[in-house]
């Protein structure tokens, strides 16, 4: 399972903003930090760091072995 927002909307400004969303992947095999709560604060002290995007999905891919291994 992951789950994403895709994009945040801080209450002080009341609208969209560039700030960095939370994000979670879980499932079986699947390495566990010390995070216990899914919020922006939280999630920024994660295991998975920050990603933009595009990692994010190409994380989700080679989790899934939808994706051939680059390299030796």
């Amino acid at each position: 399972m992951a789950l994403a927002a895709d994009h945040s909307t801080p209450c002080e400004i009341g609208e969209h903003t560039g700030e960095p969303v939370p994000i979670l992947i879980h499932g079986p095999g699947i390495r566990r930090d010390c995070i216990m709560q899914y919020s922006e604060l939280d999630c920024a002290h994660g295991g998975l760091g920050h990603l933009t995007g595009n990692e994010f999905v190409r994380t989700l891919h080679g989790l899934m072995g939808v994706v051939t291994k680059q390299g030796n």
